[in-house]
């Protein structure tokens, strides 16, 4: 290292003046040149920066959003089945009393108990009034 610079003291002292002069204004320039770029280039990265900030926001509200209306459709589609599995069960509820009653009903009525066969026939009369009376 010290053999350059050497090197270039001996060969720098042996330039004219006129030399010196036009080296040190290209060396100077070079250096301007150089700062004002890297100048520029640090301004374009803030630019750049702040537009990716801006891009990066976006997309994310609008993940945001999308997944709001996500869970909205899950919500919903939870609602519907929840909805469906109470109309099921209703619909399976007085299907079943009735089965119940039809079976008691006819074991009554093979034991001959009378009594106890209106009884039951009453209360499957009184379930499709009730029925009947809901859907209107």
């Amino acid at each position: 290292m010290c053999d350059l610079m050497q090197k270039l003291k001996k060969w720098f002292i042996n330039l004219s003046i006129q030399r010196k002069l036009l080296y040190c204004t290209v060396g100077i320039s070079l250096i301007l040149i150089l700062s004002a770029s890297l100048s520029l280039y640090i301004a374009a990265a803030r630019i750049v920066t702040a537009q990716t900030r801006k891009q990066s926001a976006g997309v994310i509200e609008e993940l945001s959003v999308n997944l709001d209306h996500y869970f909205q459709l899950v919500e919903m589609e939870t609602t519907n089945k929840d909805i469906e599995f109470q109309a099921l069960q209703a619909q399976i509820n007085p299907h079943f009393l009735y089965n119940v009653l039809g079976t008691t009903n006819w074991m009554a009525r093979k034991k001959g108990e009378e009594k106890i066969c209106q009884i039951v026939f009453g209360i499957i009369q009184i379930r499709f009034v009730v029925c009947a009376h809901r859907r209107f």
